[in-house]
């Protein structure tokens, strides 16, 4: 994988991501998502909605990434980059809730505390070159996901919209 010239890795999985998804497969080919954004998924907080979407498309492309074969060196590249957005994020998310004085912001920072412990476990293998199956990450990140999008977000969501 090439970086870009920023050498940011949040930069690098973006210009990954746009060359997986420019066009570039043959005619016909078909190529199935990892994940897929659906309804149920919105907040009906539109910055949060967006950051959602661009989780999912970086999901998507690190899974082509692995399906490609790419490197250990290029796994830990996506890892930090996977880890880097959603930080990103979460601090969004945790301003906007502060703001809000929503109650169960202990409990929410506590779930994305829980994901990016995951996350840095899976990068600290990927460093020491421990093999492990990419899928474990996929399926660890999914699941966080989903549950935490559809159930701890959404209550969020109906709290603090009307504020």
């Amino acid at each position: 994988m090439k970086s870009c010239a920023t050498g940011n890795r949040r930069s690098i999985i973006l210009h990954r991501h746009s060359a997986v998804t420019s066009g570039s497969r043959s005619p016909g080919e078909e190529i199935s998502m990892f994940i897929q954004w659906k309804e149920s998924f919105a907040t009906g907080i539109a910055e949060f909605d967006d950051h959602h979407r661009k989780l999912i498309d970086l999901l998507n492309s690190s899974y082509f990434m692995i399906i490609e074969g790419n490197s250990q060196e290029e796994l830990q590249q996506l890892l930090d980059g996977l880890l880097d957005y959603t930080r990103y994020h979460f601090e969004a998310e945790e301003a906007m809730m502060r703001a809000k004085d929503y109650r169960k912001l202990d409990e929410h920072m506590i779930e994305h505390i829980n994901f990016t412990h995951g996350i840095l476990s899976f990068a600290r293998q990927a460093r020491a070159g421990q093999q492990f199956l990419p899928i474990e990450i996929f399926d660890f990140v999914r699941n966080w996901f989903v549950m935490h999008v559809v159930t701890s977000d959404a209550e969020m969501s109906r709290a603090v919209r009307f504020r």
